[in-house]
């Protein structure tokens, strides 16, 4: 098992030892496993796992328990309109993904709108809606710092989504306050509890994130 992953190794037995109990040995045979009642099968989008905007290409069926139904559209296909090198005026689906999988998105070389593309809100509902959310750490999370480590390599990383057209965001820490990067910022661990929050401006107007609580012990 020396370098074999869950995913090329126990992965595949598991999927085949399940399809087989499944299924069985001769073919053409019933399934062995019946739909549980109170389940639910809904189409959701491929990749957020939400209900199907109209801009999703990619579906699948899925199965839920009948209290949790997904009751929310797809937010990651989204409309935007920008300008070709010719000078034309095109429309484009990307798939925004939360912050905290632009990193991932980046290695895997997924397209981003260009800086000069902005959002056609009258194809998604959710483009209308100001966004600036706080996404890591996690509210309640407790952190501890390592005696023997050195302090300037014990920190966590901040991120967020930010809305188009939100401008001047800044990381709001107790009183201090930095400005917050595309990409997260790292802020380094102190003891004590600490809330985090997002200030920006947005048409001219402050707004404001939810707030975050950690404590570092």
């Amino acid at each position: 098992m020396k370098g074999v992953s869950g995913v090329t190794g126990a992965g595949q037995i598991f999927e085949d030892v399940m399809m087989s109990l499944h299924v069985g040995p001769a073919k053409n045979t019933p399934p062995r496993f019946a739909v549980p009642a109170g389940m639910i099968q809904k189409p959701v989008c491929s990749v957020s796992g939400s209900l199907p905007n109209p801009l999703c290409t990619r579906t699948i069926q899925e199965w839920f328990e009948e209290t949790r139904v997904p009751t929310k559209s797809c937010t990651i296909h989204r409309l935007f309109q920008l300008t070709t090198s010719s000078g034309e005026q095109v429309e484009k689906v990307f798939e925004i993904l939360p912050e905290e999988y632009r990193l991932w998105a980046d290695e895997q070389g997924l397209p981003h709108p260009p800086p000069d593309a902005y959002p056609v809100a009258a194809r998604n509902e959710h483009d209308n809606q100001s966004r600036l959310t706080l996404v890591a750490p996690s509210h309640g999370q407790i952190f501890k710092v390592d005696p023997v480590l050195r302090q300037e390599y014990q920190s966590i990383r901040v991120l967020a989504n930010v809305s188009p057209g939100i401008s001047n965001v800044r990381l709001r820490v107790g009183g201090d306050e930095k400005p917050y990067e595309t990409g997260g910022i790292w802020w380094q661990l102190r003891k004590g509890k600490h809330t985090f929050s997002l200030v920006g401006i947005q048409k001219g107007d402050p707004v404001e994130s939810n707030e975050i609580v950690i404590t570092v012990d």
